[in-house]
């Protein structure tokens, strides 16, 4: 039976994506690299057969681009190994507070756990402001939930401030990726923001990668574009151009093969697959 590659594509995405995610929320990152590679490098394998994609015709510009969100210009395929960190700070934060003691009108610290045991591995009263909520955590050696925390925080903080170099004097730098472990999920006031820790997290690292894209196109240096079409395309994406990436139905109620391939290397910029036999005619 033939398969649409728009079929293919999505339900590997979602499959691949749901399985490693849970993985991911629930494991600190430590242990799960070479679970994410492994999914990543399928993923990427996959792609590369659904649209003719071959390595060596894309920039580390276009390969860095394929990773962001539709609503960036990007493909929407995601890399395990870039979300992992967001995905278990966000577990933590959905996890381990709401069963700390807090402060109530009565003074007194109320919890689901008991008081003792959150002040021997995490550290008195954490979710207080004139506290570092995970400082005891975060440097205990021998806990793999505390080197998890402080692993990934760091790890995304560092890939942010690299796509922001200014970034304190930044009007839209994250109040969640501020260099201090102690925090991590945190505000640096030790609020928790309300709504989704790991969406705050992803949202904010692709913006970045976004704004450090824009910059690559301004400077338009040597070697980092394989040829002007995927500088260009760059620039000429917008919101309509994606649709197709959200599979305007035909009659069959899906793009043909031919066409979702073409559609997506326009995007991406790279020479037409359909008249790449007559190129060099």
């Amino acid at each position: 039976m033939r398969v649409e590659i728009y079929h293919r594509v999505s339900a590997s995405g979602s499959s691949f994506g749901i399985k490693g995610n849970y993985f991911v929320r629930n494991i600190p990152p430590q242990f799960t690299e070479e679970l994410c590679t492994t999914l990543d490098s399928a993923i990427d394998k996959l792609m590369g057969q659904c649209f003719c994609l071959k390595s060596e015709e894309l920039s580390t510009f276009t390969k860095t681009r394929i990773h962001l969100p539709t609503r960036l210009g990007g493909l929407g395929v995601r890399k395990l190994s870039h979300v992992r960190f967001s995905e278990f700070i966000g577990e933590v934060m959905d996890s381990i507070p709401p069963l700390l003691p807090q402060h109530h009108d009565d003074g007194e610290l109320h919890g689901k756990l008991n008081h003792l045991y959150v002040e021997h591995w995490i550290g008195e009263n954490c979710l207080m402001s004139e506290y570092d909520p995970w400082n005891k955590i975060v440097s205990r050696n021998e806990s793999a939930l505390g080197y998890g925390i402080n692993l990934a925080f760091t790890s995304m903080c560092n890939e942010y401030h690299t796509m922001i170099p200014d970034y304190e004097n930044n009007l839209s730098s994250s109040d969640l990726l501020h260099n201090d472990s102690r925090f991590a999920g945190f505000t640096l006031n030790g609020e928790i923001k309300q709504g989704s820790i790991t969406q705050f997290l992803s949202k904010d690292l692709e913006d970045a990668t976004k704004e450090h894209l824009d910059r690559i196109f301004i400077q338009n240096e040597d070697g980092n574009f394989h040829h002007n079409m995927e500088r260009l395309s760059w620039y000429n994406t917008d919101e309509i151009s994606i649709q197709c990436l959200r599979a305007l139905p035909n009659k069959d109620r899906i793009l043909k093969n031919d066409i979702f391939i073409e559609a997506v290397r326009c995007i991406l910029g790279v020479p037409s697959h359909i008249l790449q036999s007559y190129a060099f005619r």
